[in-house]
């Protein structure tokens, strides 16, 4: 399982998104988006997160994670 935590955001309105996995050469290839929300948003702390199941058990113990995470805004 990958699980994407992007950590304490000040309000609601946030959201996280695995949008790819790939494996090559035995690297663990993750592209994310964070989106905020330009509307509305109630002033609580949050903390986005997103998880994907995936089959890693066949790749070993040495894997290398390379992860590429594009904010978006909505204003």
């Amino acid at each position: 399982m990958v699980v994407l935590a992007v950590g304490t955001r000040p309000a609601s309105g946030y959201q996280v998104t695995i949008e790819r996995l790939t494996v090559t050469d035995r690297q663990l290839h993750v592209s994310a988006w964070e989106e905020r929300n330009g509307g509305a948003a109630l002033d609580i702390v949050t903390n986005p997160v997103h998880a994907v199941a995936m089959p890693l058990h066949d790749l070993g113990d040495d894997l290398h994670l390379v992860q590429r995470i594009t904010l978006w805004t909505d204003n």
